[in-house]
């Protein structure tokens, strides 16, 4: 059995640092980024590092494998059965106007539906790390300064990052306004799950 050490990643903060700059510079591409680094001993700097001591291109894409949890082989093989050759092709006879091309998997909700109820986690929160990298830099001191209060902060369990901001009075759905009747005890509909079931008298609606 191998028993050799494990060494630690280095420049695990400046390649993160560095990342953010290449953001902020316009870089799209970490090749021309590390290409600017080397030429540039100002964003060498930046990132906290001598022109000398500059993480070489294989870091970066290491970096990024140990934040993104997600197998290699998997990530080989998932944009083949995603997208297969034969199966992504444009339709050779679209519908007319008004129209919307055939449903091609129409027992594809229920099948994705089974598979949620029959397991018991999911095994794809592969940005679980990056996650928590912003908690711990960004939100956690936020609230520490009182940049964020504690009772404003929302949880959600869907990915929805922002309030839907819909109206908390709801929406009639009864007839009562075409027959004249502004005020009515009728349900209403809510499409804010902050929003409270009923009516109060005080709005006059």
């Amino acid at each position: 059995m191998n028993n050799l050490p494990v060494c630690a990643a280095v420049n695990q903060t400046q390649i993160l640092r560095s990342l953010i700059l290449m953001l902020h510079q316009g870089f799209t591409g970490i090749t021309a980024w590390v290409e600017k680094l080397n030429s540039d001993s100002l964003p060498a700097l930046l990132i906290g590092c001598t022109p000398h001591s500059l993480p070489p291109l294989g870091s970066y894409y290491d970096f990024i494998d140990r934040l993104w949890l997600q197998d290699k082989q998997f990530q080989k093989s998932a944009g083949k059965d995603l997208f297969p050759a034969d199966k992504n092709r444009k339709p050779a006879n679209k519908p007319g106007k008004g129209k919307k091309l055939p449903n091609r998997h129409p027992d594809i909700t229920k099948i994705m539906a089974r598979e949620a109820v029959s397991r018991d986690e999911f095994p794809f929160y592969y940005e679980k790390l990056l996650q928590q990298v912003f908690c711990a830099s960004a939100v956690t001191p936020s609230m520490q300064r009182g940049l964020i209060h504690k009772d404003g902060i929302t949880l959600s369990g869907d990915g929805t990052c922002v309030h839907t901001h819909a109206s908390p009075y709801g929406h009639k759905v009864c007839g009562c306004p075409d027959h004249g009747q502004a005020r009515c005890n009728c349900p209403r509909h809510y499409s804010d799950p902050d929003a409270h079931w009923g009516w109060d008298s005080d709005l006059g609606t």
